[in-house]
């Protein structure tokens, strides 16, 4: 009889906690999806490239706070026993949950009334997954808002991308002038002072490159290094025939 009201009580525990589960997650993904609508909103207005990776995370965190608050809201025994009571059983379960450890006559007599009224019990019919349209419409609307609102098109956001291209460019760039730099230093018959002119050309280069608007930006400032930069390289070499 004790475990027959134990396994029941477990088992309404499993279903109370998927409930709650699906209702928490509903909940908290809609405030994430809320978030990362109003973060994909802004880089409409302002260039920010990485606006939908935030409101990717804004979402999964609304997700992972949903299941974080489902584990640890998780029901104990007795609050599923006052659940289980609520259907007109007049405190039997939780009685017989407290008496569980109590081997004497009116305990036993006790379990068994309870278990007879239990067993009857329909879980999914008793305790159903009620459908809360309001709930839903939330979640729908949440979900349409975030999703037009990281698609939609505008002119920050096609600025932010061309930003983020050029940076990539001018990155690429920089290394392929500090290889040509380390390349020209390697000359161990190039002076101290062409060392230092080799430093302020790839300084300025660098500076050029952070600060170009467009590729024709970049292009330029490549093509004014590697001029100077050959240069440089033409007139090491010299010095080694000398």
């Amino acid at each position: 009889m004790k475990d027959n009201i134990l396994c029941f009580l477990k088992k309404l525990r499993r279903w109370i906690f998927f409930k709650n589960f699906i209702n928490y997650i509903g909940i908290c993904c809609s405030i994430g999806l809320l978030a990362g609508g109003a973060l994909s909103c802004i880089a409409c207005f302002i260039p920010w490239y990485y606006a939908n990776y935030f409101s990717v995370a804004a979402v999964l965190t609304g997700v992972l706070v949903g299941i974080i608050i489902s584990v640890i809201k998780k029901p104990k025994l007795k609050d599923v026993a006052l659940i289980c009571d609520k259907t007109g059983l007049e405190e039997r379960t939780v009685t017989a949950l407290e008496y569980m450890d109590d081997d004497g006559n009116f305990a036993k007599i006790q379990r068994k009334d309870a278990w007879n009224h239990l067993k009857d019990i329909s879980i999914k019919e008793y305790f159903p997954v009620n459908f809360n349209w309001k709930k839903c419409v939330f979640f729908i609307g949440a979900l349409v808002f975030c999703i037009v609102a990281m698609v939609m098109p505008s002119k920050a956001k096609d600025e932010a991308k061309n930003m983020h291209n050029v940076a990539k460019i001018a990155e690429h760039e920089t290394k392929k002038i500090e290889e040509v730099k380390k390349e020209i230093e390697s000359n161990k018959k190039i002076s101290e002072s062409e060392k230092q002119e080799i430093n302020e050309i790839v300084k300025d280069i660098t500076k050029e490159l952070d600060e170009a608007d467009s590729k024709e930006d970049i292009k330029k400032a490549v093509q004014r290094a590697e001029v100077k930069l050959n240069k440089m390289s033409q007139k090491s070499d010299n010095n080694t025939l000398k």
